[in-house]
């Protein structure tokens, strides 16, 4: 491990993520059993429902970010335990360039980076930049499905 990494362990499966992070907020558990589309934003992880938790990545300030392929959302749980929905509506469909993450429909919450400017990238026929401001924007690809 060199000093500018962090390691993380998961496991991840419908409806939980269970994390180990030897550096850093202290993860354990996220997600909770429960109805399926009730999403716990703005209240503990531990409570919120996840819809198959499948990529994850930590960002410097200790967020986790967690990309729900079933659930088509990506979400930010904060150092502090508290889950908020980052990108996606829940319904499934293609990202717009230019409209904001939570406004738009992402078919597969796939993969997840993150860069030092506070841009999040995921995949979907594309590669997709959810800027530091919210917004879409297509990398690379045309996003068109074949």
């Amino acid at each position: 491990m060199t000093s500018v990494s962090r390691a993380l362990l998961a496991l991840c499966s419908l409806p939980f993520c269970i994390l180990a992070q030897p550096a850093g907020p202290p993860y354990s558990i996220v997600g909770a059993a429960g109805a399926p589309f009730v999403l716990g934003d703005g209240g503990p992880a531990t409570s919120a429902i996840l819809r198959s938790p499948q990529f994850i990545a930590v960002d410097a300030a200790g967020n986790l970010y967690i990309g729900e392929s079933l659930g088509y959302r990506f979400r930010k749980v904060t150092p502090g335990g508290v889950i908020t929905t980052i990108a996606g509506t829940g319904a499934s469909g293609g990202p717009i360039t230019g409209r904001q993450a939570t406004a738009s429909a992402i078919d597969s919450a796939s993969g997840i980076a993150l860069d030092s400017n506070g841009n999040i990238y995921f995949s979907e026929q594309a590669v997709w930049k959810i800027s530091a401001s919210g917004a879409l924007v297509t990398v690379v690809g045309n996003g068109a499905y074949s």
